[in-house]
């Protein structure tokens, strides 16, 4: 009789562990869409596949977007709150992103010299153009001193009646304050609390219904501070909120500083603008200060077009509107994640922040376009007015729902 050994409980797990390392199981990788597109661009890291974004100039020579629109220097905000200068061509970008901002009026003169005549000074009260200004530059800004309590410095301006916004940046030299600013001459801010000592601060502060603004600084005997790039100006969107860009203004004052406009041409060298007049798909990140209606994504020849919607939506046109619901973030520095499709039957798909994507049918493409727009509806009333982080387009590319879902995540 045929002895039957027994297999003890350890014998079988060893068994068992042997067959399942001896076994194959193919498991299909997982893939990052994002990885599928083949031009992706990314401001705030200042990289880009499959093209080039120099800063500089607008030079036709096969970069991804020109920027006709920009016609003055600049400074802009960087992420530590200090400011970069942009030269008068080319995109206004720092490591926040790209800078997408209406245009705006501005008043006032010698906005970083107020030593110069066109600031009055009370007795009491002095300026001398020698201090570090907000961009690292040496002997760029002004340091203002009051040697009397309610001591001004001031300029006056002539401007028909509108609300509007004035923004300093301002680091504390020696006193505890209290520092008061005014637009209007009359009515004051005391902006002590947004003032710092280690580094400079932008101060902001709003007035309605503004004739002739009266830019003041009214300060304390014993209190010095840097100041640097006064501005004055409207709303914004009908915010009071910052311009983001700043001109330096001398003895002929901007009048207006001009909204981005960067853009891929049919008659440019790149790679973009063709991809618009068929079938594509896109991906979006970034963030707007306001929320109204037309606030502009990316558009091209009034056929194509993603923009900020009533109520917090989205809108992804192609002739035909598909509509998101209430999904869009705002806010400067709130990140919004957009992301959608249009294939050759005019099927499309929108995902806004990872909410469950809509549909519809009877997209339209545009093989007659001639341009193709980013961070704009067309209009410098109508502009993003915010940030541009990151932009990815492919020609003829779909994805799945869950696929737009984990892009806009």
């Amino acid at each position: 009789m045929a002895h039957i050994k027994a297999v003890s409980r350890v014998d079988l797990r060893a068994v068992l562990r042997n067959v399942l390392l001896s076994s194959t199981v193919a498991l299909a990788p997982v893939v990052d869409p994002m990885t599928s597109f083949q031009y992706a661009l990314d401001f705030v890291a200042n990289t880009y596949k499959g093209g080039t974004q120099p800063y500089g100039s607008n030079t036709n020579d096969g970069r991804f977007f020109r920027d006709s629109g920009v016609v003055q220097a600049c400074f802009i905000p960087k992420a530590d709150g200090t400011l970069q200068s942009t030269s008068a061509q080319g995109m206004r970008r720092s490591d926040r992103g790209a800078i997408m901002y209406a245009n705006i009026g501005t008043l006032g003169l010698w906005n970083r010299d107020l030593s110069n005549a066109v600031w009055t000074k009370d007795v009491g009260a002095s300026a001398l153009k020698n201090q570090t200004g907000a961009d690292g530059t040496a002997n760029a800004a002004s340091s203002i001193t009051f040697t009397a309590d309610d001591a001004r410095i001031y300029q006056a301006t002539t401007a028909a009646v509108a609300n509007r916004v004035l923004e300093v940046y301002i680091k504390r030299l020696t006193g505890p304050g209290p520092l008061n600013l005014s637009i209007d001459g009359t009515t004051y801010t005391d902006v002590t609390a947004q003032i710092g000592t280690t580094g400079y601060k932008r101060v902001l502060i709003a007035t309605a219904n503004v004739t002739n603004p009266v830019l003041t600084f009214k300060g304390k005997a014993g209190d010095s501070y840097a100041v640097d790039l006064v501005s004055c100006h409207g709303q914004i969107g009908g915010l009071d909120i910052p311009a983001e860009h700043y001109a330096i203004q001398l003895g002929t004052s901007f009048g207006t500083i001009f909204h981005e406009t960067p853009w891929a041409l049919n008659t440019d060298a790149g790679p973009l603008w063709s991809i618009i007049q068929g079938a594509y798909a896109f991906f979006w990140q970034g963030s707007s200060a306001t929320s109204q209606s037309g606030n502009g994504l990316f558009v091209s020849d009034g056929v194509t077009n993603c923009q900020v919607g009533t109520g917090n939506t989205v809108t992804f046109g192609a002739s035909v509107s598909l509509i998101s619901g209430p999904d869009w973030k705002p806010g400067l520095g709130v990140t919004n994640k957009v992301a959608g499709w249009l294939d050759a039957s005019g099927n499309m798909k929108l995902c806004v922040n990872g909410q469950t994507p809509v549909s519809r049918t009877g997209g339209i493409l545009s093989p007659a376009a001639t341009h193709f727009v980013l961070g704009s509806n067309g209009s410098g009333a109508k502009a993003l007015n915010g940030i541009v982080e990151k932009f990815s387009i492919q020609a003829n590319k779909t994805f799945t729902d869950a696929e737009l879902i984990a892009m806009t995540t």
